[in-house]
Formats: C-alpha cells, structure tokens, sequence
C-alpha cells in the first residue's frame, strides 16, 4: 500500500510540472504558501500572464505553483482568472 501511494504521489507531481498550461513548480515561494493559503493566487510582477497558486502536493508539501496563461490573455487580479488581454485588471499589463 505504501508502495501505490508513492507512486500516485510521484504522478500528481509529474502531471503539475507537464501540464498543458505551462504549470512549473517555483525553487523559491514569491510568498507564503501554507495550509491555510491553499489555493491563494499572486500575480507576477512583470509578467501579466504569469500568476502563482499555491497548492499542497502530496510528499513535497505545499508549494507555489506558476501557472501562464494561454497567449492572447492575461492574469486578472480581480475574476483570479486568465482573461483577455484587453479586459485584464492586472498593474503588470499596462
């Protein structure tokens, strides 16, 4: 059991760094990822398309994950979303 364990761990792990949507893990938090911060999203600040989640995967603990959104959107502070270009609400687009 434990064996099936790990490696269940092992593929969530593989699937968030070869996600279609560019999900990378960070070496280094842009701010603190916790617990109780699961799920909370940072823009980046020089790159409008870029937004990090911080999410908790199994046998590495809780992480920022970054995330890109496709080309031709942008991440927007408000909806926490990627969105058009020409609709985002993100200080980093203008």
């Amino acid at each position: 059991m434990k064996t099936k364990n790990f490696i269940l761990r092992v593929c969530l792990v593989l699937l968030l760094l070869t996600s279609p949507f560019q999900t990378k893990m960070l070496a280094a938090p842009v701010g603190t990822c916790d617990l109780l911060s699961l799920q909370l999203t940072v823009p980046d600040d020089s790159d409008c398309q870029v937004f990090y989640l911080c999410v908790n995967v199994p046998a590495v603990g809780t992480v920022f994950v970054k995330n890109v959104c496709p080309p031709g959107f942008g991440y927007d502070v408000n909806s926490k979303t990627c969105n058009w270009l020409d609709a985002v609400s993100n200080p980093a687009c203008d």
